[in-house]
């Protein structure tokens, strides 16, 4: 049986992801969920794995925007969060949360010239109605 301890699981997990075993890694970082729900780590690796995962079939963006926004508010001074949100955000066509989150990148990384750029094409974007 897998190990009862999260950051085990989620080494593990790191294990089966180069392995190639998607379905292994995603198993890993719930199992790690039922260790520690409130890990906020291990809920930003889940989010962000339902995002890039290589096989396709497994990607599931409404999942990440879930994850990422459950991770945002476990720590909320995390930048990579919120880039998760962003790009989740993104993913599932939702361009008002994801520029809500670049304000908060911005907010928490207030000289980063990348998340400000990004702001403002997506405001611009918004403002011309695409998505």
């Amino acid at each position: 049986p897998p190990p009862d301890d999260a950051g085990l699981l989620r080494a593990y997990a790191d294990y089966r992801y180069d392995e190639a075993d998607y379905a292994g890694v995603k198993r890993a970082l719930v199992r790690s969920l039922y260790v520690d729900a409130g890990d906020p780590e291990a809920i930003a690796i889940l989010a962000r794995f339902y995002l890039d995962v290589p096989d396709r079939t497994m990607r599931n963006p409404a999942q990440a925007a879930i994850y990422a926004e459950h991770a945002v508010r476990r720590k909320p001074d995390e930048v990579r969060y919120w880039r998760t949100l962003v790009d989740a955000s993104l993913a599932c066509g939702n361009t008002a949360r994801a520029i809500e989150a670049l304000k908060e990148i911005v907010k928490l990384n207030p000289g980063q010239p990348e998340p400000v750029e990004r702001l403002k094409e997506l405001d611009a974007k918004s403002a011309q109605g695409e998505t």
